[in-house]
């Protein structure tokens, strides 16, 4: 990520809170995002804020407690040479964004994708290795991080 996308995040909690007067979650969470949105649609990548969970139980719920709904043709189950029913499947969506309610909505399916669920050592690596260049100018990533929300 670029480091001044990553310095942008102060100044901006710093408005968020002079405009707003508070540092609440909803408020610093938004300037976190930001970089991140920001460095996705250079690289033509969306980001998506809330993080799916699987409890031990094999439910599957989503941080915001909602789970999504896609409309999808019958046709389109039926005609497919993969039974998906009622499995996992990685697919690719046209959504709907409304910004007031902070949410998705209308999601249509346009493909199914073939994604194989594995840990990419190489991959992390190249990551990791990314990501400390990126901050490395930043002593304390996690105190840098949190600090704007004290207060």
């Amino acid at each position: 990520m670029s480091p001044v996308l990553i310095h942008q995040y102060p100044a901006h909690v710093d408005v968020l809170k002079r405009v707003g007067g508070t540092y609440r979650e909803s408020v610093v969470r938004e300037a976190f995002e930001d970089p991140f949105k920001g460095w996705g649609r250079q690289h033509d990548l969306v980001f998506i804020p809330e993080c799916k969970l699987n409890s031990a139980a094999k439910d599957t719920s989503f941080a915001n407690g909602k789970l999504p709904t896609v409309d999808i043709d019958r046709a389109v189950l039926r005609d497919d040479k993969r039974n998906r029913l009622c499995k996992p499947a990685m697919v690719r969506t046209l959504t709907e964004y409304n910004v007031a309610m902070r949410e998705y909505r209308a999601a249509r399916l346009t493909e199914f994708v073939a994604h194989e669920a594995r840990f990419d050592a190489r991959e992390f690596t190249r990551f990791t290795q990314r990501c400390a260049k990126a901050w490395k100018d930043v002593p304390d990533a996690s105190a840098w991080v949190v600090s704007p929300a004290r207060g």
